[in-house]
């Protein structure tokens, strides 16, 4: 708006403006102020307003906005008035300059946050205004709803409810994890789970399925990977009564998870053909059997991909707006490798359940066994651990312990005269198989051997070198099989 454009508001016109104000709360259930807020900028005329919660520590939050605004942050002379606020409850009002003029007015009372509301304004309209613009942000306290914590109408927080056998990870990572599973517990936002293969992509589903609202109604899960792409849309939608002769009816994916929730796996394989189609359920919550009428459905989609969904969308073959409509909120499930504090834990719960899977009791797994599970990489995550215990259980004799020699050659590391022709060569012009897991144990001997022959042997220089502590590099040293020797 041009300055020419901006005219002073007379006291009759500031009356009937307080007034509309007034009225846009009043009228708004939800007590949001942006109605009034934009009516305000509309009238004044302002270039922008916008209403403020702030508390005396952390950062301010927008309530409201309407038309442009200015960056305020910087602002010492607001800072100032804001601490003039929270040390004496009432109303303040100020005319402050910036980048553009604008006037800041408060409203406070004690114990809770003042709110602040800052309009920008021509110069000249300034000091006319400010009256007018003092008392509103007591008015709009008087019609907003609770926001504290524990507020009445606020939905208490759900716990996590995790599926029988889940061994929860207390790691940074998972802990991240679960805080940001514990705000998806209300409502039916789509979630999309990222993660590599065996990570436990599908207990996260399960958990978010167990903890929900939807937690009475059935959890049902497809691999979109798993199923031929001919036979996909039938599995998802289901076939109608009488499609063809012989046929039977036969409900789909989405018939059987009504009312719950459709766990929709490795999503990033669904052929291009059948993503349209399933757009089209969930932008209209309704399906279309094969040869069989419409039917309204009612469900939450989790879906879950190890793949890369931004680089299929670059070469088209993954539609854009699916990936929109499916990731509400984005999940990344951390590397087994990421939460290595977790491995003992698994690996004391996976004992327990193959031993009674194998009919056995065993005395446990040595210390020294269960160092170099927890030292190894995992590029398979946890159902690469998996697997390796129930291996180790079946091997392992009744009443005897897992020890070293049991676990499979990769994990051992390579025995001694193997490694010995370590040294600067690539490893890749020494190794046939090029498999991470073979090699993991190959590449940090020549790295261990290396750090030493630098520091002449001294183990604490060599794990300096390394970036790991003294003890850290004693356990690698003792599983890769090195001697005595070094000090």
């Amino acid at each position: 708006m041009r300055e020419s454009e901006q005219r002073p508001v007379d006291a009759g016109g500031a009356m009937r403006l307080v007034e509309r104000f007034l009225e846009r709360l009043s009228d708004d259930p939800t007590g949001d102020p942006g109605e009034a807020l934009a009516l305000l900028v509309r009238e004044l005329p302002a270039y922008g307003a916008c209403l403020v919660e702030w508390p005396a520590s952390g950062e301010p939050s927008m309530l409201a906005v309407a038309g442009l605004i200015q960056d305020v942050a910087p602002d010492e002379r607001l800072l100032r008035f804001m601490r003039k606020a929270l040390e004496s409850p009432g109303v303040h009002s100020e005319l402050l300059t910036g980048a553009r003029p604008y006037c800041a007015a408060a409203h406070s009372v004690e114990g809770a946050p003042p709110l602040v509301l800052l309009t920008w304004l021509d110069p000249e309209a300034l000091p006319e205004c400010e009256a007018l613009l003092r008392p509103l942000p007591g008015l709009v306290a008087r019609f907003m709803k609770p926001s504290r914590p524990g507020a009445a109408g606020e939905p208490r927080r759900r716990p996590l409810i995790f599926p029988e056998g889940y061994v929860r990870g207390d790691s940074p990572s998972m802990t991240e994890l679960y805080r940001q599973m514990e705000h998806l517990l209300q409502g039916d936002l789509p979630v999309l789970i990222v993660g590599e293969t065996g990570v436990g992509k599908e207990s996260v589903a399960r958990t978010l399925h167990a903890s929900s609202h939807r937690h009475a109604a059935p959890f049902v899960a497809v691999n979109c990977a798993a199923i031929p792409a001919e036979l996909l849309e039938a599995e998802m939608f289901g076939i109608g009564k009488g499609v063809a002769t012989g046929v039977t009816e036969r409900p789909g994916k989405f018939q059987l998870a009504q009312g719950g929730t459709l766990f929709l796996d490795e999503i990033g394989d669904m052929p291009h053909e059948l993503q349209a189609k399933l757009l089209r359920a969930l932008q209209e919550k309704e399906i279309h059997p094969l040869g069989g009428s419409p039917q309204k459905v009612d469900l939450r989609v989790v879906a879950a991909t190890n793949t890369d969904l931004q680089k299929k969308m670059e070469t088209g073959s993954f539609r854009r707006d699916l990936y929109y409509r499916i990731a509400g909120f984005m999940l990344r499930v951390p590397t087994l490798a990421e939460r290595r504090g977790h491995v003992p834990r698994l690996v004391e719960d996976f004992i327990r359940v193959f031993e009674k899977e194998a009919g056995k009791h065993l005395r446990g797994i040595s210390l020294r066994a269960l160092r170099a599970l927890a030292d190894y990489s995992w590029p398979g995550n946890v159902r690469e651990l998996e697997h390796e215990v129930r291996r180790l259980v079946y091997l392992c004799p009744a009443g005897d312990v897992i020890d070293l020699p049991l676990l499979s050659e990769r994990l051992r590391g390579p025995q001694p005269e193997a490694a010995a022709k370590s040294g600067d060569g690539a490893v890749a012009a020494e190794c046939e198989d090029l498999s991470l897991e073979v090699n993991v144990g190959r590449l940090e001997r020549q790295l261990i051997t290396e750090a030493l022959r630098r520091c002449s042997g001294n183990r604490t220089r060599a794990a300096r070198l390394l970036g790991i502590s003294r003890n850290g590099l004693a356990i690698k040293m003792e599983r890769l099989g090195f001697g005595s020797g070094a000090n």
